[in-house]
């Protein structure tokens, strides 16, 4: 009896362990089909993600470009791509809307018309989703992006080499340096110090220009979209002391003791600054045309702060892009910008010193040379909401 009753015990306990075991299964089968659900739903979430910060960037590329009535299709442009690519459902559904717009949910810091929110969702079916009454899962994404300060406040374009120092000290401490060619020192003095200087190469005197980061990307103009100005005419005029009054003008030459009036000034013919002539001008843009050109004597000193409002908010000086004339100031000279020096195609040449414009001081022009001196550069531009050398960036 008892033999018989311990391989009755024993079948039973058999019984039991394969029962568990099909329970067992059924669990693992179950969490390995729900896993299934959940990767694809992760998976769909990551390429709707990567598909609303590209759409999201064109938009506000667009706003930037000064094309804001078309930001919404820019950015259904780009989902129309990817869907059509494979990368996104095709079932895809997007919400695009500026931040500034009712119902957007945009952090306060980008509740503006000058940033855009693009929200993208797909409904999928499920497996084991089914089994639990959840037919289908919805992966979101979203993305928020606008134009923000670049982080560059010396931007040269492109010669060679783009960027040239001699006797003269150039510190950058919260922005960068960015050359579109090489980089070089020519006295065993020069040095820029920067939170990083970029360029293809650094030649002669690189030890005291640093960080230095060789074979970089050439920058691109973060000012492509300011607008060109109305073509105009004026007549010449000569101010020996004074007041010169915004307008706009054919020759232009100052001596003396000039004192700018608050407006834009525009130059058509030959901007003259004679010897030890000191010229300041607050709230003030100089615009020199694609013909005009500049001749700078020893001893003078430029001083302009760029405006704060209006389409030039933070451009201090512009040289037309397609103006190829040389800016050369003579030994013994000095520039000092509140905002902006904008000149695309121009090479440049400082005498002397350049920037000292307190928290915002920036340039951007097709090559460098700053033969002596000091120059202290800032893009925090905190009088002009940020630096005007803009980048896209993502915000959310």
């Amino acid at each position: 009896m008892s033999i018989r009753t311990r391989i009755a015990s024993a079948g039973d306990e058999s019984g039991q362990i394969v029962l568990l075991t099909a329970f067992a299964m059924v669990a693992l089968l179950g969490m390995a089909t729900f896993s299934l659900d959940a990767g694809y739903a992760y998976d769909t979430r990551n390429k709707l993600a990567g598909s609303a910060d590209a759409a999201a960037k064109s938009a506000a590329l667009e706003i930037w470009r000064g094309n804001a009535a078309n930001y919404a299709a820019f950015a259904q442009a780009v989902v129309t791509q990817d869907k059509g690519a494979g990368r996104i459902p095709t079932n895809t559904s997007a919400t695009i809307r500026l931040c500034s717009d009712v119902g957007a949910t945009c952090l306060a810091g980008f509740s503006s018309n000058k940033y855009v929110e693009v929200i993208l969702s797909s409904s999928q079916s499920t497996y084991v989703g089914a089994i639990l009454n959840r037919l289908s899962l919805t992966p979101t994404a979203r993305a928020v992006a606008g134009a923000s300060s670049g982080p560059s406040c010396i931007i040269a374009l492109s010669g060679s080499p783009s960027i040239s120092i001699g006797n003269a000290a150039i510190t950058s401490p919260t922005c960068a340096v960015a050359a579109g060619g090489p980089v070089q020192g020519t006295n065993p003095n020069s040095t820029i110090t920067a939170s990083a200087v970029t360029g293809t190469t650094c030649v002669n005197n690189c030890g005291t220009i640093t960080p230095f980061y060789a074979n970089s990307p050439a920058p691109s103009d973060p000012l492509e979209s300011l607008p060109t100005p109305a073509t105009c005419s004026g007549s010449n005029v000569s101010v020996s002391g004074g007041t010169w009054s915004a307008g706009c003008f054919g020759n232009v030459n100052l001596n003396a003791t000039v004192s700018m009036g608050s407006g834009f000034f525009t130059v058509n013919g030959v901007l003259t600054i004679s010897n030890n002539t000191d010229i300041t001008g607050t709230n003030v843009t100089i615009y020199l045309g694609p013909t005009a050109s500049i001749v700078w004597g020893q001893h003078s000193s430029l001083n302009l702060t760029a405006p704060t409002t209006g389409t030039y908010t933070g451009i201090a000086f512009y040289m037309d892009r397609t103006n190829t004339n040389p800016f050369t100031m003579q030994n013994n000279s000095d520039l000092s910008i509140v905002g902006a020096f904008y000149a695309p195609k121009s090479d440049v040449t400082i005498g002397n010193s350049l920037g000292n414009g307190g928290d915002c001081s920036l340039i951007v022009v097709r090559s460098l040379d700053i033969g002596n001196g000091n120059g202290h550069f800032n893009n925090n531009c905190s009088g002009y909401s940020g630096s005007p050398l803009t980048t896209i960036s993502l915000a959310e």
